[in-house]
């Protein structure tokens, strides 16, 4: 996470959103360690300069998929992201000016 607690280092905080992303897909017992270490509050850091790389995150953290794991931990992600880290608000926000949908206006 030291990669990304600087947010002005904007290479290394987009290299460690890289790797973050690959171990999220990698496995359920990944994602639960990157929420067990508080993910969630450095990816709020860097929301504002990195919101793409942080939203696949998000994405992969929610992610129900490993058959291998008998009770994944998805919902409760999912809750935390949206309850606890403002993930709905500020993915609208980012989403006002862009496209010709509704959120254009």
């Amino acid at each position: 996470m030291v990669c990304l607690s600087d947010p002005d280092d904007a290479e290394m905080v987009a290299a460690g959103l890289d790797v973050t992303l690959a171990v999220c897909v990698r496995h359920e017992q990944n994602r639960q360690n990157l929420m067990r270490n508080k993910i969630l509050h450095y990816l709020d850091k860097v929301y504002d300069n990195h919101a793409e790389a942080v939203a696949f995150i998000w994405q992969a953290l929610v992610q129900d998929d490993d058959v291998r794991v008998p009770f994944g931990k998805a919902h409760d992600t999912a809750r935390e992201i949206v309850e606890e880290h403002n993930a709905q608000g500020k993915l609208l926000s980012s989403m006002k000016g862009k496209g010709s949908g509704v959120y254009s206006q």
